[in-house]
């Protein structure tokens, strides 16, 4: 009644862990399920790499409802933890004549009553061995989750410190979805220090709203994210560089401050020949030779990306050379309805003080790293290969303001 100030405890208290006899029973997640008018719950039972469905009528009397598990995760012991299971809506992608060549996400957005439910993984990434997130697409009744195929390949994130992300609920019916996670990953977190300045062992990403994308096939549905009202956020411009005065550019700015690169690749090469451009981000600082490389290769029809931190890395602490690196390989362009020939790309990086976030092509693909660096980064240089006549390259730098960039959504 006083708006979440005064919080007093039930007199009839349970714990459901020691009423179902389950005593490792934690990471409970608990939502309004608006078809069935009841809660439903979420939560893990570790030692069984199971999530438990709950239901209750009134947040005190609570049922088993269901389990999920996945048999390959049991096998290989990889625990559950941190379930969210969530309703997405689906976004049409636009601008591709040819389906298996989609482009950015973006118009109009549907329900099509599909649910995801997200769960955290403390180690045995396939991507670099430490933590990861996976998610599993499908249909929720109220009390039974169905995912859409067998598949435990589907990861939110391509980068290694995007861990047990958690979604906000009671947003406007309008709002999107929007989630936040911890900027970590769990195999090397004990070896940080905690009190060395930026050392912190543990950030939160940017908000980021999250929607499905339908692929060619009926069962395939991936799940994007992006940054959360990014527009709001942007500041002055730093600098706009093409490929003309692209080579050796420097960029510098208030370490205090995040900045976000935006980067807009165009090319119609004649005769679909062999492709090969590269354009690389060095964020460094201007007092030491400590730096993050990330690296873009432009190819045929794809482009990969990469980034290495491991010049900035404390001492070795973190070790793992695939902990230090994180790529998406093979991103398909954008393609517009006009001309299939032409492929474009998007990058956008925000690096603020210790964390790194990239999003390609608005999202598709979305890549998480802590910087780490002993001394604050501070500077963002480029480099590329020479662009010939058939391709454009556009660089943006801008300040991003320190403001919540889900304000507009409470």
């Amino acid at each position: 009644m006083d708006g979440g100030y005064i919080f007093t405890k039930h007199s009839g208290n349970i714990v459901l862990g020691v009423l179902d006899g389950t005593q490792d029973l934690r990471n409970p997640k608990v939502i309004w399920h608006e078809p069935t008018k009841r809660w439903t719950m979420t939560a893990v039972r570790e030692t069984h790499a199971t999530i438990v469905i709950y239901t209750s009528p009134n947040l005190i009397e609570w049922a088993v409802a269901s389990e999920f598990t996945s048999q390959d995760l049991w096998v290989a012991t990889h625990g559950f933890e941190f379930p969210n299971l969530v309703s997405i809506p689906r976004i049409n992608s636009t601008g591709a004549e040819n389906p298996n060549w989609p482009t950015v996400p973006g118009g109009t957005v549907q329900y099509f009553e599909d649910y995801v439910l997200f769960s955290s993984f403390n180690s045995g990434s396939p991507l670099n061995g430490g933590s990861i997130t996976r998610y599993f697409p499908g249909k929720f009744n109220g009390t039974h989750f169905q995912p859409i195929d067998n598949r435990t390949d589907r990861f939110i994130d391509f980068g290694p410190d995007n861990y047990a992300s958690q979604f906000f609920f009671g947003l406007p019916e309008e709002a999107p979805v929007v989630s936040i996670g911890l900027a970590t990953n769990l195999r090397y977190t004990t070896s940080l220090s905690a009190d060395r300045g930026l050392f912190q062992t543990s950030t939160f990403t940017i908000p980021r709203e999250g929607y499905l994308i339908h692929g060619p096939d009926e069962g395939d549905l991936s799940y994007f994210s992006r940054p959360a009202n990014l527009d709001s956020l942007r500041d002055g411009t730093l600098a706009n560089l093409s490929a003309r005065n692209l080579s050796d550019s420097s960029v510098v700015y208030n370490s205090s401050e995040a900045v976000l690169v935006e980067v807009k690749f165009e090319m119609q090469p004649p005769d679909d020949e062999a492709i090969e451009l590269n354009v690389d981000f060095i964020f460094g600082s201007s007092k030491s030779s400590g730096h993050v490389l990330c690296t873009t290769v432009f190819r045929t029809w794809t482009a990969d990306f990469g980034c290495d931190r491991s010049q900035v890395s404390p001492n070795g602490s973190i070790g793992n050379s695939r902990l230090n690196q994180m790529s998406a390989q093979q991103v398909r362009p954008l393609l517009p309805f006009h001309n299939p020939a032409i492929r474009r790309w998007q990058v956008q990086i925000i690096l603020d003080r210790s964390i790194l976030e990239v999003f390609l092509n608005n999202g598709v693909k979305t890549g998480t790293m802590r910087t780490f660096s002993e001394l604050s980064i501070d500077t963002v240089s480029f480099q590329g290969s020479k662009m010939p006549t058939w391709a454009t390259l556009n660089i943006n730098v801008q300040r991003l303001r320190p403001e919540r960039s889900v304000s507009r959504y409470h």
